[in-house]
């Protein structure tokens, strides 16, 4: 579809317009003797003599306004000005020949100045008063320039946009493309981590014969990309999916690392939801979902989504409280029993708090608990029976016991049971609106946990619980960050003893993911443009007990949405 410049389209008119004003103010208006006497200086001097109608040396700065209008080229206008003197020569009539040979004005309108011009009679003032009626007579018809100006820019505008709306509603995509939305992301890191050398060589939890990596510095170069479609199904349902890269194998994160030989990278299904709000304030959703909890990273990494149905219920108690609840119920793993199954019950309860428009806060407490995820040991004469009660994916920190029935292999499980109380606390602060200050206070406590049953599976009588965690800090700058220079600083302190949660979903970045950890979270975001932004995040934890473990990571990235 072309679309003309609208400027353009008020150039041409609006010239026309005001020229075609000049030549009518010329005959209502003669130009009169001793006014303005010099021509411009960019032209030859006039010519001595006056036209038939009285015309002199005024008229000299309406063609100077022609010429730098660029209606008419200065040889032109030199050659009428030389004329000026000759036998019958009429101002009038040059400029109006000059005007229609032009195309600036019709032979109509040329034929309706000489005919005005013809009704009115030459006006012979003195110098001075001269003088005053040029200038009126140049305000009068600028206010009239002006005036016809708008008018016909507004018409042509009009019509643009008429026509454009015409176009794109013959091209109009079929309807139910309209109900659809698309989506993405993509994140360039460098990541790097850095391990004291004092470290202990400790065994990886997934593997036990293999050693993890705990003492050789490491740098890579990560990409995550995720791309995703939202669709309105009816008033009241919606339809949401979302690829992304990652893996089968690990939960809480999509990142691929570059350095495989060129290989192409996995894709994975990383959302599949249906949502519906059947009744105001209730929202149901099933399938593949985002996380529906009020949360931090303390106990959930933010990437991590979940299988399950879940519900939420939204009650406006008054002006400045808003009450919800959340409860949900998610298959962690199905087995080929029932009673194999895992299985994560949770609910919360919470209030949104409002007492001004730049003081904001919410509060949330929530119960997680997982089914038949302590493992259970094998036997003798069943071997294998109970290998599913192992974890399917686990970071490191949580309290395992060897479930195998044989000394020459080696399955760990979990020791304890995880029925996590979880609290947390925003406050957001926008008096420096649209400079936020927002704090963060996270509590969580695995109340599950039963130390006599804890050390008689790892036949450890001193074993002691390590089943409480807390996170509290402050993010200062713009809640979000949409283009340049909008930028944001945070710093975090957590504390995460090693059976506080499970720590198969906790945040991989802290210590290399996990629990049983300690330390300090840094960094910033910085718009970069639109859409466009660099994060920084330095992370320095140790463990809280056992053998040494101190990792720090420094993580920069290259945000895009879009």
């Amino acid at each position: 579809m072309r679309i003309d410049n609208p400027t353009r389209h008020r150039r041409k008119k609006g010239g026309k317009t005001w020229l075609f004003l000049l030549a009518l103010g010329l005959a209502i208006f003669p130009a009169v003797p001793g006014a303005y006497a010099q021509a411009p200086s960019s032209l030859p001097g006039p010519g001595t003599g006056a036209s038939p109608l009285g015309e002199t040396a005024g008229v000299d700065a309406l063609v100077q306004i022609l010429v730098e209008k660029g209606l008419v080229s200065r040889d032109e206008a030199a050659a009428m000005i030389r004329k000026k003197g000759e036998q019958g020569f009429s101002w009038l009539a040059a400029l109006t020949e000059l005007l229609k040979t032009k195309g600036v004005l019709s032979a109509d309108e040329a034929e309706k100045v000489a005919k005005r011009a013809a009704h009115t009679p030459p006006v012979m003032l003195s110098s001075e008063r001269s003088r005053e009626d040029f200038e009126k007579m140049t305000q009068d018809v600028a206010t009239d320039i002006k005036k016809a100006v708008t008018e016909q820019v507004q018409a042509a505008k009009d019509e643009v946009l008429e026509e454009t709306k015409r176009e794109i509603e013959s091209a109009a995509a079929p309807e139910w493309t309209k109900r659809i939305r698309f989506g993405g992301d993509i994140r360039l890191r460098y990541e790097g981590d850095y391990y004291n050398r004092n470290n202990a060589v400790l065994a990886n939890p997934s593997s036990p014969s293999t050693l993890m990596d705990t003492t050789d510095n490491q740098d890579r170069f990560r990409v995550r990309a995720r791309l995703g479609a939202t669709a309105d199904i009816n008033e009241t349902t919606e339809a949401g999916i979302r690829i992304s890269t990652g893996s089968t194998a690990n939960p809480v994160t999509a990142n691929q690392t570059l350095g495989n030989y060129f290989n192409p990278y996995s894709v994975v299904l990383d959302l599949a939801y249906l949502k519906t709000t059947p009744l105001p304030g209730l929202t149901l959703t099933g399938g593949r979902i985002l996380n529906p909890f009020f949360f931090s990273d303390l106990v959930w990494w933010r990437d991590l989504t979940f299988e399950g149905f879940a519900g939420t219920y939204r009650n406006r108690l008054s002006d400045m409280f808003e009450g919800f609840a959340t409860a949900g119920a998610f298959p962690i793993w199905k087995g080929t029993l029932d009673e194999s199954d895992k299985w994560l019950y949770a609910a919360q309860v919470g209030l949104d708090i409002k007492p001004r428009k730049e003081l904001v806060g919410r509060i949330g407490v929530a119960y997680y608990d997982y089914q038949h995820t302590r493992g259970i040991p094998n036997t003798a004469s069943n071997p294998d029976l109970n290998d599913y009660t192992a974890p399917q994916f686990q970071q490191k920190g949580n309290t395992l016991y060897d479930i195998s029935a044989s000394s020459s292999t080696t399955l760990l499980g979990l020791a304890s049971e995880y029925r996590e109380l979880n609290v947390t606390a925003t406050l957001d602060v926008g008096f420096w609106d649209p400079i936020h200050a927002i704090f963060l206070a996270d509590y969580v406590n695995n109340v599950g946990f039963n130390r006599a049953l804890v050390a008689g599976l790892t036949g450890n009588p001193g074993i002691t619980a390590q089943t409480k965690g807390y996170q509290v800090g402050l993010a200062v700058g713009y809640p979000e960050i949409v283009r340049f220079p909008q930028w944001r600083g945070f710093c975090y302190y957590r504390y995460l003893q090693a059976d506080a949660v499970i720590d198969a979903f906790t945040d991989p970045d802290f210590h290399y993911g996990g629990t049983n950890a300690k330390g300090w979270i840094f960094g910033g975001d910085l718009g970069l443009a639109k859409n466009l932004w660099l994060s920084v995040k330095w992370t320095s934890a140790n463990e809280i007990t056992g053998p040494p473990l101190s990792i720090d990571s420094l993580f920069v990235d290259i945000n895009a949405r879009f």
